[in-house]
Parts: structure tokens; sequence; C-alpha cells
């Protein structure tokens, strides 16, 4: 399936502190931001894993805030220790795509409800994906937080995605920096064996939830529709191929 992905700045206040970061994981409410768009459990799934749920690298390291669910009080708690003060935090939404639009549309009143002051900027794809390269200041026409997904698969390798790098402001959109990531993401290439992999992924997760490069809010599968009369699919994760079919 896919994955829902929340972009954060690293570069500008409030979220280049790593406290008001962890906040965030005790206000994201995954099913009230998958519902509106995707309405049955049957289509989607919350996970709080940093790899896939469902993949081989899936884990449960560091998930306590996951498991217990969102709680304000901690999040306000983490919000002051890590300075908040009040400023507006820009959120990108993309209108003319569903699941972004309701997930930003929802997010946004969750972290209102922690005392966050949400500036929510509509707008379609293609200026929010000029505006999320900008490294300038929110009050410059630069964001604190931008909406997007990844295939599953990708998802499930920490090297498949470029948001999974902490390179700082050579790396993907949001320019997370962590040595200790990048440490591990090279051990996990180097590993030679899917259970050495697999230890090695629980150790980046357990890493990844204390630092919060990014964050996400659930995963769901794209039904397709089809012929009965047109057979010969292949199962190929993220795409579907048109090549192998046959009408008859």
């Amino acid at each position: 399936g896919f994955v829902g992905y929340v972009g954060v700045n690293w570069l500008h206040p409030p979220f280049n502190n790593v406290k008001c970061r962890q906040a965030l994981l005790h206000i994201i409410n995954q099913e009230d931001m998958l519902r509106p768009t995707f309405v049955s459990p049957k289509w989607y799934k919350t996970c709080g894993s940093y790899f896939t749920c469902g993949s081989v690298m899936e884990n449960d390291a560091n998930t306590g805030w996951f498991k217990s669910g969102p709680d304000l009080a901690k999040a306000k708690q983490l919000l002051q220790e890590g300075g908040y003060d009040g400023r507006p935090v820009t959120m990108l939404q993309a209108t003319s795509i569903a699941y972004m639009s309701n997930a930003a549309t929802v997010l946004a009143q969750q972290l209102r409800g922690a005392g966050i002051n949400v500036d929510l900027q509509p707008m379609d794809w293609a200026n929010v994906v000029q505006r999320r390269s900008g490294q300038m200041p929110p009050e410059q026409g630069g964001w604190n937080i931008f909406f997007t997904s990844s295939g599953g698969l990708a998802n499930s390798n920490p090297y498949m995605i470029g948001g999974m790098a902490t390179i700082g402001i050579k790396g993907w959109f949001g320019w997370p920096a962590d040595e200790k990531n990048e440490q591990l993401r090279a051990q996990w290439l180097a590993a030679e064996t899917v259970e050495q992999r697999r230890a090695i992924a629980t150790q980046i997760q357990d890493n990844a939830w204390n630092i919060v490069p990014h964050l996400y809010f659930g995963q769901w599968q794209q039904p397709t529709a089809h012929r009965k009369n047109v057979t010969g699919w292949l199962h190929v994760p993220e795409l579907i191929p048109f090549w192998n079919v046959q009408k008859t």
C-alpha cells in the first residue's frame, strides 16, 4: 500500500527544537486523519512503525507514544520545554489531492488542541512542491509542515526513499540532520543477512522516534477496478503494470 508522510522543517522554530518535534508524536491521531478520505478500515490502518507495517523491517521499538494514543498534556509539556512561544506554524495544504487536504485539516485542528497557533495555507499541489523546496523562514514564504505519501515498499527500506536520510541541508525537504541515523543506515546497508538488517532497523527506529525526522499518518491500500474479461494482472507494489494482460 501507501504511507502518509508528514514533513517537518528542522531549520526554523518551533520544530528546530527536538522537544517540539517530540510533542507532535503525542498530538497526531492517525485514525482521525485517515478516516475522512478512506472511510472504511478495509482500506486503511494506523501504524507506529518507522518502517511500513507489514514489511520485513516493521518493529515496535520506541512506540509507546503510538500505543498509548494522543496525550495533549504531555504534548503541551514538551512544547513548553521546547520553548514554543505561540508563533504561527505554517502548514501547507494541497487542496487538489483529497488525502493531503483532509489530513491537513484534521492535523491542524489536533495541533490547535495542544495550543499550537496553526496557519493553514491552502494551495494546489504544484504550489506545495514549489514552496517546500524553500529554506527561508515561514514568515518569509517558507513552511513548517507539509504532507505527501510514499509507496509502502520504498518506505520499508532506509535507502529506497530520500526522506529516510538525515544529512541536513543537502537532504530531502525538512532537512533533518543526525549522525547516529546515518551511521545506522550505513550498517544496515552493509549487513549480510535479513536478521542483521532487522536488528539494525530496530535501532534506527528507536533513534528516529527520539529525534523525529518526520511523522506518518497511517497506511492505505489503493483499490482498482477492471472488467471481468480482462485477466493476467500482475501484483506489483506501488503501480499497476499493463503488460501480461489479456482480453477474453
